[in-house]
């Protein structure tokens, strides 16, 4: 166990040197024991030093700590299945075909991100251009990562539910997992700077507001992105998960880490679970995400351990993000 500390904060020390990220925390969880870490700056701004008590946009791991989690949830309470079609909750929603299992492997053919969805302001702005959005594929013929997806993934359970996201995360997951510090609406003077946007949405750099802009436009509210939190909170919900003590029997967990679907296209080999991604060989172990502001979790269930990385990698502009190569090392330290 020190011995990957020791070549993590290695890694984590290349690429603080080669201003890739400012700074962040990361948290090593086994099932009887958690390593948390934190280093560098809060920002280029003020130069800062971290102490640990940063809270960090962790953009797309909201999918998988939130919205699918939230849903497998609400289906182990029978309110829907993953044969439920969208349009049984959201009667206006224009492709008749798209299921629950669809939007969470990423097979429904809805596109990755809305075009000039940047340009958005408002909820009511998101949700008509998602309903005059076509297909771009169809359905289960191609695996592509949708942010659209999750949007609509997350109005159909308020729908269903007359209750929003935030509210049903925190029911549901953060406060059964005792998660005190994750949120979507996170304490500012705690909440890291990230990137510094300049449109005719918003001007300025963004702290404690969510940085995607599908998400900004629902008031921070969205499937997609939008939640905030620490390594020490999610390293609960790893935990948890890895003790087969989480929110939901086990039945419900092996849906998580369970291969669902697996496509090669080119060099790409695309491997999913119901909700989560995974390595190309595991069949049902291991499951990870990442996050578009520089955060990754994976979790590997047979050998009882998980990893999450918190930073703010898109500071001060997401150009110079340059977290993956260090994200990628790490990765294969831990899990091969």
């Amino acid at each position: 166990m020190e011995d990957y500390t020791k070549e993590i904060d290695n890694i984590i020390d290349q690429g603080l040197n080669a201003k890739a990220y400012p700074g962040g925390q990361y948290a090593l969880v086994f099932s009887n024991r958690l390593i948390i870490k934190h280093f560098g700056v809060r920002d280029y701004l003020h130069h800062e030093k971290t102490d640990g008590s940063e809270i960090y946009d962790v953009a797309s791991l909201t999918k998988v700590i939130s919205t699918s989690t939230v849903a497998h949830y609400l289906m182990y309470q029978g309110l829907f299945s993953l044969d439920t079609y969208i349009v049984e909750v959201l009667k206006d929603f224009p492709h008749q075909d798209i299921q629950v299992k669809d939007i969470l492997a990423h097979t429904s053919g809805l596109p990755a991100y809305l075009a000039n969805g940047n340009d958005l302001k408002t909820r009511e702005e998101v949700i008509e251009v998602i309903k005059q959005t076509p297909l771009v594929y169809e359905k289960n013929t191609k695996v592509i990562y949708s942010c659209v997806g999750f949007i609509v993934l997350a109005h159909f359970m308020e729908k269903l539910t007359h209750k929003p996201i935030n509210e049903l995360a925190k029911t549901i997951v953060f406060d059964p997992l005792k998660m005190t510090d994750t949120s979507y609406r996170p304490d500012v003077n705690r909440a890291v700077v990230t990137e510094y946007r300049d449109d005719k949405v918003y001007q300025g750099f963004l702290k404690g507001i969510v940085h995607d802009g599908l998400a900004f436009a629902q008031q921070g509210l969205s499937g997609n992105a939008g939640l905030f939190s620490t390594v020490g909170d999610i390293a609960k919900f790893i935990q948890n998960l890895i003790n087969d003590t989480f929110i939901y029997p086990k039945e419900i967990v092996d849906l998580m880490f369970e291969s669902y679907i697996k496509r090669t296209e080119g060099d790409l080999i695309l491997h999913r679970s119901l909700g989560w991604n995974k390595p190309d060989n595991d069949i049902n172990e291991i499951i990870f995400h990442t996050g578009f502001t520089g955060c990754n979790i994976v979790i590997d269930r047979k050998r009882k351990m998980g990893f999450v990385l918190l930073t703010n990698a898109i500071h001060p502009k997401r150009e110079q993000n340059d977290i993956f190569k260090y994200r990628n090392k790490i990765s294969q330290i831990l899990f091969g």
